[in-house]
Protein backbone atom coordinates (compact mmCIF):
# COMPACT_ATOMS: atom_id res chain seq x y z
CA UNK A 1 0.00 0.00 0.00
CA UNK A 2 2.70 2.22 0.92
CA UNK A 3 4.56 2.23 -2.74
CA UNK A 4 0.77 2.60 -4.54
CA UNK A 5 0.42 6.31 -1.94
CA UNK A 6 4.23 7.16 -2.98
CA UNK A 7 3.37 6.29 -7.01
CA UNK A 8 0.16 8.76 -6.27
CA UNK A 9 2.79 11.32 -5.32
CA UNK A 10 1.69 11.73 -1.89
CA UNK A 11 4.69 13.69 -0.70
CA UNK A 12 3.00 16.92 -2.67
CA UNK A 13 0.01 17.14 -0.57
CA UNK A 14 -1.52 20.35 -0.20
CA UNK A 15 -3.30 19.25 2.51
CA UNK A 16 -3.77 16.48 4.40
CA UNK A 17 -5.58 13.26 2.23
CA UNK A 18 -5.14 15.54 -0.63
CA UNK A 19 -3.59 13.52 -3.49
CA UNK A 20 -2.34 14.09 -7.07
CA UNK A 21 -3.56 11.26 -9.36
CA UNK A 22 -2.26 10.96 -12.50
CA UNK A 23 -5.13 11.41 -15.20
CA UNK A 24 -4.65 7.54 -16.26
CA UNK A 25 -5.53 5.92 -13.28
CA UNK A 26 -8.56 8.65 -12.85
CA UNK A 27 -11.69 6.83 -13.56
CA UNK A 28 -15.30 8.52 -14.42
CA UNK A 29 -18.50 6.16 -14.00
CA UNK A 30 -21.23 6.56 -16.67
CA UNK A 31 -23.70 4.15 -15.04
CA UNK A 32 -25.17 2.14 -17.74
CA UNK A 33 -21.98 2.56 -20.11
CA UNK A 34 -19.44 1.50 -17.63
CA UNK A 35 -16.30 3.71 -16.84
CA UNK A 36 -13.67 5.51 -19.14
CA UNK A 37 -10.27 6.99 -17.90
CA UNK A 38 -9.62 10.63 -18.31
CA UNK A 39 -7.23 10.18 -20.39
CA UNK A 40 -8.78 7.74 -23.61
CA UNK A 41 -12.09 8.34 -25.10
CA UNK A 42 -14.11 9.87 -22.17
CA UNK A 43 -17.03 11.21 -23.06
CA UNK A 44 -16.95 14.22 -21.06
CA UNK A 45 -13.32 15.28 -21.61
CA UNK A 46 -14.13 14.66 -25.16
CA UNK A 47 -16.71 17.33 -24.44
CA UNK A 48 -14.62 19.88 -23.12
CA UNK A 49 -12.16 19.59 -25.90
CA UNK A 50 -15.17 20.19 -28.24
CA UNK A 51 -16.33 23.10 -26.47
CA UNK A 52 -12.72 24.67 -26.74
CA UNK A 53 -12.14 24.22 -30.39
CA UNK A 54 -15.78 25.51 -30.45
CA UNK A 55 -16.99 27.63 -27.89
CA UNK A 56 -20.22 28.59 -29.26
CA UNK A 57 -21.33 24.96 -30.10
CA UNK A 58 -24.94 24.38 -28.82
CA UNK A 59 -26.16 20.85 -26.86
CA UNK A 60 -28.08 19.94 -30.43
CA UNK A 61 -24.78 20.12 -32.21
CA UNK A 62 -22.64 18.42 -29.50
CA UNK A 63 -20.82 15.27 -28.78
CA UNK A 64 -22.69 14.68 -25.93
CA UNK A 65 -26.14 14.82 -27.59
CA UNK A 66 -24.78 12.68 -30.65
CA UNK A 67 -23.56 10.07 -28.26
CA UNK A 68 -27.18 9.73 -26.50
CA UNK A 69 -28.89 9.40 -29.70
CA UNK A 70 -26.51 6.80 -30.42
CA UNK A 71 -27.16 4.79 -26.90
CA UNK A 72 -30.85 5.34 -27.96
CA UNK A 73 -30.25 3.61 -31.39
CA UNK A 74 -28.05 0.90 -29.07
CA UNK A 75 -31.28 0.38 -26.92
CA UNK A 76 -33.76 0.37 -29.50
CA UNK A 77 -31.33 -2.31 -31.49
CA UNK A 78 -31.40 -4.52 -28.07
CA UNK A 79 -27.32 -3.73 -28.55
CA UNK A 80 -26.90 -1.72 -25.30
CA UNK A 81 -26.08 -4.97 -23.25
CA UNK A 82 -23.20 -5.16 -25.21
CA UNK A 83 -21.45 -2.12 -23.25
CA UNK A 84 -21.18 -3.84 -20.23
CA UNK A 85 -21.69 -7.58 -21.85
CA UNK A 86 -24.41 -9.51 -22.02
CA UNK A 87 -23.60 -12.41 -19.82
CA UNK A 88 -23.12 -10.18 -17.22
CA UNK A 89 -26.63 -8.11 -18.04
CA UNK A 90 -28.32 -11.49 -17.61
CA UNK A 91 -26.57 -12.22 -13.88
CA UNK A 92 -27.77 -8.55 -12.80
CA UNK A 93 -30.84 -9.31 -13.33
CA UNK A 94 -30.73 -11.99 -10.48
CA UNK A 95 -29.26 -9.74 -7.45
CA UNK A 96 -32.30 -6.71 -8.66
CA UNK A 97 -34.81 -6.78 -5.58
CA UNK A 98 -38.03 -8.57 -6.06
CA UNK A 99 -40.14 -5.78 -6.18
CA UNK A 100 -37.93 -3.53 -8.27
CA UNK A 101 -39.84 -5.61 -11.73
CA UNK A 102 -43.61 -4.92 -10.30
CA UNK A 103 -42.82 -1.17 -10.27
CA UNK A 104 -41.86 -0.79 -13.71
CA UNK A 105 -45.07 -0.15 -16.18
CA UNK A 106 -42.72 -0.02 -19.65
CA UNK A 107 -40.90 -3.43 -19.70
CA UNK A 108 -39.82 -3.14 -23.04
CA UNK A 109 -36.14 -2.91 -23.50
CA UNK A 110 -35.40 -3.12 -19.64
CA UNK A 111 -31.76 -2.97 -19.24
CA UNK A 112 -30.43 -3.64 -15.82
CA UNK A 113 -27.03 -1.65 -14.33
CA UNK A 114 -25.14 -2.55 -11.64
CA UNK A 115 -26.45 -0.80 -8.74
CA UNK A 116 -25.35 2.44 -9.12
CA UNK A 117 -24.13 2.91 -5.50
CA UNK A 118 -22.21 -0.40 -5.43
CA UNK A 119 -18.65 1.35 -4.19
CA UNK A 120 -19.86 3.19 -1.45
CA UNK A 121 -23.27 1.36 -0.80
CA UNK A 122 -24.05 1.24 3.20
CA UNK A 123 -27.24 -0.35 2.17
CA UNK A 124 -29.70 -1.65 -0.37
CA UNK A 125 -32.00 0.39 -2.08
CA UNK A 126 -35.46 0.18 -3.59
CA UNK A 127 -35.50 2.99 -5.92
CA UNK A 128 -35.58 1.93 -9.61
CA UNK A 129 -33.29 4.27 -10.60
CA UNK A 130 -30.32 2.44 -8.59
CA UNK A 131 -30.94 -0.54 -11.00
CA UNK A 132 -32.28 0.18 -14.42
CA UNK A 133 -30.81 2.29 -17.05
CA UNK A 134 -32.88 5.40 -17.14
CA UNK A 135 -34.37 5.47 -21.31
CA UNK A 136 -36.04 2.23 -19.70
CA UNK A 137 -38.20 3.90 -17.41
CA UNK A 138 -38.84 6.71 -20.67
CA UNK A 139 -37.24 9.08 -18.53
CA UNK A 140 -33.77 9.23 -20.73
CA UNK A 141 -31.98 10.02 -17.19
CA UNK A 142 -28.65 8.78 -18.05
CA UNK A 143 -25.39 10.00 -18.90
CA UNK A 144 -24.27 11.75 -20.64
CA UNK A 145 -27.17 14.31 -20.50
CA UNK A 146 -28.24 17.48 -21.60
CA UNK A 147 -27.37 18.98 -17.77
CA UNK A 148 -23.64 17.51 -18.22
CA UNK A 149 -22.91 19.45 -21.52
CA UNK A 150 -24.62 23.10 -19.66
CA UNK A 151 -22.23 22.09 -16.52
CA UNK A 152 -19.02 21.32 -18.23
CA UNK A 153 -19.52 24.27 -20.63
CA UNK A 154 -19.89 26.57 -17.02
CA UNK A 155 -16.69 25.14 -15.37
CA UNK A 156 -14.50 25.03 -18.15
CA UNK A 157 -15.17 28.54 -18.51
CA UNK A 158 -14.55 29.31 -15.02
CA UNK A 159 -11.56 27.29 -14.93
CA UNK A 160 -10.06 28.57 -17.91
CA UNK A 161 -10.46 32.04 -16.98
CA UNK A 162 -9.91 31.85 -13.09
CA UNK A 163 -7.73 28.47 -12.79
CA UNK A 164 -8.17 25.79 -10.52
CA UNK A 165 -8.03 27.22 -6.82
CA UNK A 166 -9.76 24.57 -4.67
CA UNK A 167 -8.02 25.33 -1.63
CA UNK A 168 -9.43 28.79 -1.52
CA UNK A 169 -12.90 27.64 -0.56
CA UNK A 170 -14.19 27.70 2.79
CA UNK A 171 -14.19 24.04 3.06
CA UNK A 172 -11.55 22.50 1.57
CA UNK A 173 -13.43 18.92 2.11
CA UNK A 174 -16.74 20.01 -0.23
CA UNK A 175 -14.21 21.82 -2.46
CA UNK A 176 -11.62 19.48 -3.58
CA UNK A 177 -12.83 16.13 -6.15
CA UNK A 178 -13.16 13.18 -4.13
CA UNK A 179 -12.43 9.73 -5.07
CA UNK A 180 -12.39 5.80 -3.80
CA UNK A 181 -8.79 4.02 -4.18
CA UNK A 182 -9.53 0.86 -6.41
CA UNK A 183 -6.09 -1.49 -5.79
CA UNK A 184 -6.00 -4.64 -7.63
CA UNK A 185 -2.51 -6.46 -6.24
CA UNK A 186 0.38 -3.32 -6.91
CA UNK A 187 -1.88 -1.32 -9.21
CA UNK A 188 -4.45 0.83 -8.67
CA UNK A 189 -6.94 3.91 -10.11
CA UNK A 190 -9.01 6.26 -8.31
CA UNK A 191 -12.90 6.05 -9.05
CA UNK A 192 -14.24 9.78 -8.66
CA UNK A 193 -17.39 9.98 -6.76
CA UNK A 194 -17.65 13.93 -6.50
CA UNK A 195 -16.15 16.39 -8.78
CA UNK A 196 -16.47 14.44 -12.25
CA UNK A 197 -16.85 17.61 -14.32
CA UNK A 198 -13.85 19.27 -12.51
CA UNK A 199 -11.87 16.41 -13.38
CA UNK A 200 -13.12 16.24 -16.92
CA UNK A 201 -12.07 19.81 -17.62
CA UNK A 202 -8.79 19.84 -15.97
CA UNK A 203 -7.81 17.24 -17.65
CA UNK A 204 -9.12 18.29 -21.01
CA UNK A 205 -6.76 21.57 -20.29
CA UNK A 206 -4.07 19.45 -20.15
CA UNK A 207 -3.39 18.97 -16.51
CA UNK A 208 -1.18 15.43 -15.87
CA UNK A 209 -2.23 15.00 -12.59
CA UNK A 210 -5.57 15.31 -10.60
CA UNK A 211 -5.61 16.60 -6.70
CA UNK A 212 -7.87 14.07 -5.13
CA UNK A 213 -9.23 13.46 -1.22
CA UNK A 214 -9.73 10.05 -0.91
CA UNK A 215 -10.74 10.19 2.81
CA UNK A 216 -12.38 12.51 4.85
CA UNK A 217 -14.30 11.50 8.56
CA UNK A 218 -16.91 14.42 8.50
CA UNK A 219 -20.46 12.85 9.34
CA UNK A 220 -21.81 15.98 6.42
CA UNK A 221 -19.65 13.36 3.66
CA UNK A 222 -22.90 11.31 3.67
CA UNK A 223 -24.73 13.94 2.17
CA UNK A 224 -22.37 14.52 -0.76
CA UNK A 225 -22.97 10.51 -1.38
CA UNK A 226 -19.17 10.53 -1.02
CA UNK A 227 -16.88 7.16 0.47
CA UNK A 228 -16.16 8.33 4.14
CA UNK A 229 -16.39 5.25 4.90
CA UNK A 230 -14.96 3.31 2.17
CA UNK A 231 -11.85 5.07 0.58
CA UNK A 232 -10.21 2.52 -0.75
CA UNK A 233 -11.49 -0.94 -2.34
CA UNK A 234 -8.72 -4.07 -2.28
CA UNK A 235 -9.55 -7.16 -4.08
CA UNK A 236 -7.31 -9.03 -1.05
CA UNK A 237 -10.36 -8.12 1.34
CA UNK A 238 -13.64 -7.95 -0.59
CA UNK A 239 -15.10 -9.71 1.94
CA UNK A 240 -15.51 -6.44 3.95
CA UNK A 241 -16.58 -4.36 0.74
CA UNK A 242 -19.77 -2.63 1.80
CA UNK A 243 -21.93 -3.96 -0.79
CA UNK A 244 -20.97 -7.75 -0.07
CA UNK A 245 -21.46 -6.95 3.71
CA UNK A 246 -24.77 -5.88 3.07
CA UNK A 247 -25.70 -8.46 0.66
CA UNK A 248 -26.08 -6.34 -2.61
CA UNK A 249 -23.47 -9.11 -4.30
CA UNK A 250 -22.08 -11.77 -3.47
CA UNK A 251 -18.19 -11.74 -3.90
CA UNK A 252 -18.00 -13.57 -6.56
CA UNK A 253 -19.97 -10.77 -8.76
CA UNK A 254 -18.70 -7.96 -6.86
CA UNK A 255 -15.10 -8.90 -8.20
CA UNK A 256 -16.58 -9.35 -11.82
CA UNK A 257 -18.03 -5.33 -11.36
CA UNK A 258 -14.65 -4.15 -10.11
CA UNK A 259 -12.67 -5.49 -13.15
CA UNK A 260 -15.55 -3.88 -15.18
CA UNK A 261 -14.59 -0.32 -13.81
CA UNK A 262 -10.71 -1.20 -13.06
CA UNK A 263 -10.17 -2.31 -16.73
CA UNK A 264 -12.83 -0.98 -18.92
CA UNK A 265 -12.94 -1.88 -22.84
CA UNK A 266 -12.67 2.19 -23.49
CA UNK A 267 -11.99 1.75 -27.50
CA UNK A 268 -14.73 -0.84 -27.99
CA UNK A 269 -17.39 1.15 -25.75
CA UNK A 270 -16.16 3.95 -27.66
CA UNK A 271 -16.78 2.86 -31.22
CA UNK A 272 -20.40 1.75 -29.79
CA UNK A 273 -21.37 5.47 -28.50
CA UNK A 274 -19.87 6.59 -31.87
CA UNK A 275 -16.89 8.18 -30.21
CA UNK A 276 -14.49 8.99 -32.87
CA UNK A 277 -10.47 9.45 -32.63
CA UNK A 278 -11.14 12.81 -34.00
CA UNK A 279 -13.13 13.66 -30.73
CA UNK A 280 -10.48 13.20 -28.65
CA UNK A 281 -8.80 16.26 -29.50
CA UNK A 282 -12.01 17.67 -29.88
CA UNK A 283 -12.31 17.50 -33.56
Amino acid sequence: MKKIIENIKGKNLVKKNIFYVPVDKVLIGFGGIGSFTLSNYNPYVCQVKELINNPEINYQNSLNKRIRNNIKKLIDNKEFGGLLGKDLQEELKEFVPKNIPKKIKNKENIIFIPYISWITAQSKSNELKQYIHGYSLGQEKFYPRKKDFQVLKKVYKSINKNGYKPDEYASINSSFIQGTLLKDGWDFKCHISSGRHRAAVLAALGYKEIPVIFYDNRKSMNKLRTCNYHHILDTNNTENWLAVKHGIYPEYFIKKLFHLHFKPEEKQKAEMLGIKQGDKNGN
